[in-house]
């Protein structure tokens, strides 16, 4: 039986813990004696009577009313013997969990389906299915049941008796589509798209100011990720996109507001704030629209990788990444040629000057061709400036491993104005600099004054008569020369034997003009061992030889250099000129006699002209009708200058001894004037009436009237 303590009731509410009190509750009971510690370590707590007999084990139960007091305390025996008391047990969170644990269904045990099943109550039963909610106590109505209707009773899944976990039933296979089916559809998706890029760019070409937040939405088409159409419709969303920015964009560069300008305590006019509103997102717009473009090129040429290590571009299939980066180029290629003066140009030719010396023909030859169209379109110079900087940077990058497409470009240039003495000029203006600040110093403060303002008005009417435009000029195409003559040095110092050989002669023959006087000597010495080495090609030598004419031409005239050798290796080349692959190069050959016989004319010996005459007819006859035509062109303007050569013209007469030798390289020893030129006679017959009719008048010697002479059209051309 268990023992009743009973204890009174406190009036207070008691603030101590009910640790605390049955710690207190234990000591009053070993105090009285009537509980005793064990010595042996884990032996369990007894108490004993008056008499000393061992009592048995009984758990003080206590019990407290609704406000924390104590009610009684029950001694309840036990078997073992022990005494349990509430001091010993343990108080932390774990001691629920323990609970749980030993309440945990044992295995293999599997539920009902009376316990699976939610519970009904029978108030709330009716035909429509409901849905049982958590029930609200109230003091008043007591315990409330809540239930919401649903539109269908949600359905229990089957579960694993083994594991309890709930079965996935398989998804209903959709119904294949045919081909046809397939076509149809993506079919229908790309009309929808292209309606919609066209009522897009539309509404913003007709009116862009209020229409220019729909220039977004077009670059949400151009990101899109249907794998059905995602090619077809980013290469329309980035052609239309194209095409709107060409309309809509403004004929000058829009610029970037500072920050005291973009505050709000800066007032606007209304107008003026609609302005820089449409500006700066048209900009905006812009800008992101290149960086697409850009992505897609760099996704061609270096693909990127994302955190995962997956390739941005691995869903895509090489030819449809192809194509979408061809179109990408052609649109960059059209905005930089219809759009040189806008926002970004640098950034555009950064990101086409590496696609110029691309394997594919597809990509390299639409940049080289923008870049050629920029270059003669460029009427200030700073963006030819610009692109030519960043082409020779790639070439020297590249260790001069470069198609010859790319130095080509140089070629298109349009650079008249320049001033090589540009350095010493602005050394000079430093000392008068500084010779004017002497004077300001010695001026009266009045005077310094009035030169300012003398200064300022002569700035003004610079600006007015659009002196300050064409500094700005020369100073570009100055600049701009500069950077080709140093790529053009630079290959024929490092990379003689380069592919670009022919192109580097190419424009130095053609920019000769620019050199500096202080390069000439120099340059005359490395072309003639170019010549002389033997490795050059009959074409790359035509332009050496082109070159040094051409300096000699110009301001080379006061240099005291005779050019007999180039004569000679001109002399010994025009025999290597046919009407096969080398048709071509006569015009270049017949440039160079024109620099060389024409416009040298009084340092040119007449032994010299009769042996180019003679070489120049034998020629004529083994070159297509257009070089024939050239050729005869050429000698009859000798006979024009040089009247005695005529001598070549009468078989009956000969002047001096010896006889003609053709195989002699030098012309000045080969008597030509011993021969004469019968290959007209032959020309005669040719099957060209042109070339006919221009042998007929050197056969005459070439009159300018009377008989035999040649139409007026005739003898422009």
């Amino acid at each position: 039986m268990a023992k009743k303590v009973s204890k009174a009731k406190s009036g207070k509410k008691s603030k101590v813990s009910l640790v605390k009190r049955v710690n207190k509750k234990v000591t009053k009971l070993q105090k009285q004696g009537k509980l005793k510690k064990s010595s042996r370590k884990g032996a369990s707590i007894q108490h004993g009577n008056k008499n000393g007999n061992a009592v048995p084990a009984v758990a003080v139960e206590t019990r407290y009313d609704s406000e924390g007091n104590e009610l009684a305390e029950e001694w309840d025996r036990e078997e073992s013997g022990d005494v349990t008391l509430l001091a010993d047990a343990n108080w932390s969170f774990n001691t629920e969990a323990e609970r749980r644990q030993k309440k945990r269904k044992p295995d293999g045990y599997s539920m009902n389906e009376y316990e699976v099943n939610p519970r009904k109550y029978a108030d709330l039963e009716s035909q429509t299915a409901v849905k049982h909610l958590l029930p609200i106590k109230s003091r008043r109505h007591g315990i409330i049941q809540q239930s919401i209707e649903i539109d269908e009773p949600a359905e229990i899944l089957p579960t694993d008796s083994s594991e309890g976990l709930p079965l996935l039933q398989p998804a209903e296979e959709l119904p294949a589509l045919s081909t046809i089916a397939l076509y149809a559809q993506r079919r229908r998706k790309l009309e929808q798209t292209k309606l919609l890029i066209a009522a897009l760019a539309t509404a913003v070409v007709e009116n862009p100011e209020e229409n220019v937040k729909k220039l977004r939405q077009l670059r949400v088409i151009l990101q899109d990720t249907d794998p059905d159409v995602m090619v077809t419709v980013k290469k329309w969303s980035m052609m239309s996109l194209m095409e709107v920015f060409k309309d809509i964009v403004p004929g000058y560069r829009i610029r970037v507001p500072k920050e005291e300008e973009t505050s709000p305590e800066q007032k606007l006019k209304k107008e003026t704030e609609e302005m820089v509103n449409y500006e700066q997102s048209l900009v905006k717009n812009y800008r992101l629209y290149l960086e697409e473009l850009e992505k897609l090129i760099n996704g061609m040429m270096k693909p990127k990788k994302n955190t995962k290590g997956r390739d941005l571009h691995a869903k895509l299939p090489a030819t449809a990444l192809c194509s979408l980066t061809v179109v990408a180029v052609n649109c960059l290629c059209s905005l930089l040629t219809a759009l040189p003066h806008f926002n970004y140009r640098l950034n555009i030719i950064t990101v086409l000057v590496p696609m110029m010396a691309h394997k594919m023909q597809k990509l390299s030859v639409p940049v080289c061709t923008a870049m050629k169209q920029l270059f003669k379109e460029d009427k200030l110079g700073e963006a030819s400036l610009e692109a030519t900087r960043l082409i020779s940077k790639m070439i020297k990058t590249r260790s001069y491993i470069v198609p010859t497409q790319v130095l080509d470009t140089f070629l298109s240039l349009r650079i008249k104005n320049v001033d090589l003495d540009a350095e010493s000029e602005a050394e000079k203006k430093k000392q008068k600099l500084m010779t004017k600040k002497e004077k300001m110093q010695k001026l009266s403060r009045r005077e310094r004054k009035r030169s300012k303002r003398m200064e300022h008005l002569e700035q003004e009417l610079l600006e007015a008569e659009a002196e300050e435009s064409k500094a700005k000029k020369t100073k570009f195409q100055t600049e701009t020369i500069k950077v080709v003559f140093l790529t053009y040095f630079r290959i024929l110092k490092k990379a003689r034997k380069s592919l670009l050989l022919s192109s580097v002669l190419e424009g130095l023959a053609k920019f000769a003009h620019l050199i500096n006087v202080g390069f000439f000597d120099d340059l005359i010495s490395v072309l003639h061992q170019l010549v002389e080495s033997g490795d050059l090609m009959h074409r790359q030598m035509l332009h050496c030889i082109q070159t040094v004419f051409t300096i000699l031409s110009g301001q080379g005239q006061a240099l005291n250099i005779d050019p007999l050798r180039f004569y000679t290796d001109v002399y010994n080349i025009l025999f290597q000129l046919h009407a096969g692959v080398t048709n071509g190069d006569a015009l270049l050959g017949l440039e160079c006699l024109d620099l060389m016989l024409v416009k040298r004319r009084k340092q040119v010996s007449f032994q010299r002209v009769l042996a180019f005459v003679k070489r120049l007819c034998t020629l004529a006859l083994q070159l297509e009708h257009n070089s024939s035509l050239a050729t005869l062109a050429i000698v009859r303007s000798l006979f024009q200058i040089f009247p005695k050569c005529d001598v070549l013209l009468d078989s009956d007469e000969s002047q001096g001894s010896g006889l003609f030798m053709c195989e002699l390289p030098e012309p000045e020893h080969c008597n030509a004037h011993q021969t004469t030129l019968w290959e007209l006679h032959r020309l005669l017959k040719h099957y060209h009436p042109l070339v006919r009719r221009h042998a007929e008048n050197l056969l005459l010697g070439a009159p300018l009237q009377g008989q035999g002479q040649l139409p007026v059209t005739t003898s422009r051309k």
